[in-house]
């Protein structure tokens, strides 16, 4: 069995990272996740399952040291910046989280989903004011992606504008009928 699990490669690991996190055993998926980004520091769906099982079961102090020195040793990649960036945001830290995200924004202008990330803190914190130009930034680059939509009435709801935040969170839902955080946002207004 050892030798079985010593023979994983890097997808194997984040896979039965996933297959952990289904089955509720996130200390063991913590664990697997960790595995699979020590072989292979980029990988998206292991980042995002990091911090994920990070949050579930308490390793969030762990997973950030990770985290950093995969952003360390990655200087040029913005997947791991944007897992930091989620993790910190995640504990309470949106400086820190902004930055790193912004960071990553930095690296890849082209990416939406740093972009995303960014937007997603910034609203967190409620703060409309850094919001705004992110919402600028998405809507202009990413106007296919329902995330920008959401995001821009993130932006009008937290303003107290109900009647330009409904049809900019329509758009959304029209773009992608599965964004659950949009359609949240729907039941708020």
């Amino acid at each position: 069995v050892r030798r079985g699990a010593a023979g994983r490669d890097q997808g194997q690991w984040r896979d039965r990272g996933a297959m952990l996190m289904k089955a509720e055993d996130v200390e063991s998926a913590y664990r697997a996740y960790a595995t699979a980004l020590e072989l292979t520091a980029g990988d998206q769906a292991a980042l995002d399952g990091l911090v994920r099982a990070a949050a579930a079961s308490h390793q969030q102090e762990d997973a950030e040291r990770r985290l950093r020195a995969i952003v360390l040793a990655g200087a040029s990649q913005p997947a791991p910046r944007v897992a930091l960036a989620r993790l910190l945001g995640m504990r309470g830290r949106f400086n820190e989280a902004a930055a790193m995200a912004t960071d990553a924004t930095t690296l890849a202008p082209m990416d939406p989903t740093t972009w995303e990330e960014l937007a997603s803190l910034h609203a967190d914190a409620g703060d409309v004011i850094r919001l705004h130009p992110v919402v600028e930034v998405l809507r202009r680059e990413f106007p296919m992606r329902a995330a920008s939509w959401y995001f821009a009435a993130s932006e009008s709801f937290l303003k107290g504008d109900v009647t330009t935040a409904l049809p900019l969170v329509r758009r959304a839902i029209d773009l992608d009928a599965g964004y659950a955080d949009a359609y949240n946002l729907l039941g708020a207004i």
